[in-house]
């Protein structure tokens, strides 16, 4: 499963915590990042999602968006999932597309570690198509994003 597309009206932004990008060791550069309580768009209710900056400019209630949101192999329970980028008006915001690469990119790394050792000490054949399955996973993850 790659990103995930929602899409309809935005009826609530929580409140959220707000994090800033160079206080919080990622070189973001002042950029930061909300981590939203509720995120009510449509039909769907999404609970602790991060919301950066950028995009923040153009989440409102009342408007008809469309985002699209990447969760992870975790599916949210290591890591947050995040809202990588939305459309409203007819205009698409996105997060920079070198950052959700180097995100991809770390993310498949670290995960790789557990999978192939785990899967390995099975069957090494096992481990190998594993550390595969987790870089196609995220490769299938930025070719959502380039495409939204």
């Amino acid at each position: 499963m790659s990103m995930t597309t929602y899409e309809g009206e935005i009826s609530m932004v929580g409140a959220g915590t707000w994090q800033d990008g160079a206080a919080n060791g990622s070189g973001g550069g002042g950029q930061g990042k909300t981590i939203l309580s509720v995120l009510e768009i449509g039909d769907h209710s999404l609970r602790k999602i991060v919301l950066p900056d950028y995009i923040s400019n153009y989440i409102h209630p009342g408007k008809h968006t469309q985002i699209l949101v990447g969760q992870g192999l975790s599916r949210g329970l290591i890591t947050r999932p995040f809202i990588a980028a939305a459309k409203v008006d007819g205009k698409t915001y996105k997060e920079s597309s070198g950052m959700v690469l180097f995100v991809s990119l770390a993310k498949s790394i670290l995960y790789t570690i557990p999978v192939g050792i785990g899967l390995g000490a099975i069957w090494a054949p096992l481990g190998v198509l594993g550390v595969i399955g987790v870089f196609a996973y995220y490769i299938r993850d930025y070719l959502s994003f380039l495409r939204f």
